[in-house]
């Protein structure tokens, strides 16, 4: 059944988390088997499912097309066995995972809490040194459809002025103040990455996040950042110019010692965002030393 599936997809991302090529080989072998079963029990998923499938054969197919780019030939690929270039074949089961899996997700993002939203986005961020095949050719789709998940603000019409504030105040405040520190860092980086720089949904969780990494009284608290949000956070360095989370970069990437466990995938796709921005020189200074 559907949970049984759900589970399934769990135990993939634990294997792929593991970067090891054994479990990667292996998340691939069992994401190819789970598929027919995924597409039949999608309607059936809650929002924490949906994105962690979606999650899951993206990372996939970010890893098989990375290879394909470094060996030049596609291997572990999630939903068939594909070798060589086999381009027919690649593109017709790239469409297929886009078809019953991408849009019916990201279609029901207006349907989701925001934790799930932000994972959803998650699943879509290009992983180091590749793009993520299923955004190629759909990335105006996607950015049109999270918009239409969060309508702009309406002040403008009358008699929805007021109705807005109700709902910011009432409701909203609330759903923006249950996110975590790090939820709130991948929705904004996730907006950012869709295209989406202007936004009351980005304004509002950069907001949140400056009340928090800045606080009235008491110490800045500490956030445990992945690799993975870090490479996010300095692809998105000009969201933060100015912020409480631009002051937590400047101080991790001051410290050669927090960048050494990067692997160095990681680390060279740290230093190559970077390259886009303006950065403080004691950055540019001292990340060599890492």
């Amino acid at each position: 059944g559907a949970a049984d599936v759900a589970a399934a997809l769990v135990g993939v991302a634990a294997l792929q988390a593991a970067g090891e090529d054994f479990a990667i080989r292996r998340a691939a072998q069992v994401l190819r088997a789970l598929w027919p079963q995924v597409v039949e029990n999608l309607p059936y998923f809650g929002p924490p499912d949906s994105c962690t499938a979606l999650a899951a054969y993206c990372r996939q197919l970010q890893h098989s097309y990375h290879q394909l780019d470094v060996k030049g030939s596609l291997s572990d690929h999630p939903i068939a066995e594909l070798s060589g270039r086999g381009a027919n074949k690649e593109l017709t089961k790239l469409m297929e995972v886009k078809m019953k899996l991408l849009r019916p997700v990201v279609s029901s993002m207006a349907q989701m809490p925001l934790p799930q939203v932000a994972a959803c986005l998650t699943g879509l961020a290009p992983a180091p040194g590749v793009q993520n095949p299923l955004v190629e050719g759909e990335a105006e789709w996607i950015k049109e459809a999270v918009e239409a998940a969060f309508p702009p603000e309406e002040h403008h019409a009358i008699g929805k002025a007021a109705r807005w504030v109700e709902f910011r105040d009432e409701f909203w405040a609330g759903e923006v103040g249950s996110l975590t520190t790090v939820e709130l860092l991948e929705l904004a980086c996730g907006f950012k990455e869709v295209g989406i720089a202007r936004h009351w949904v980005l304004d509002s969780a950069l907001a949140e996040l400056e009340r928090r990494l800045r606080p009235m009284r008491g110490e800045r608290p500490s956030v445990e950042l992945s690799h993975f949000l870090l490479l996010r956070l300095c692809r998105a360095m000009d969201l933060w110019q100015g912020h409480a989370v631009e002051e937590v970069l400047t101080h991790l990437l001051s410290n050669p010692d927090a960048l050494r466990p990067l692997p160095t995938e990681n680390f060279v796709a740290v230093l190559s965002s970077l390259s886009a921005f303006l950065v403080p020189k004691e950055v540019s200074l001292r990340l060599p030393g890492a």
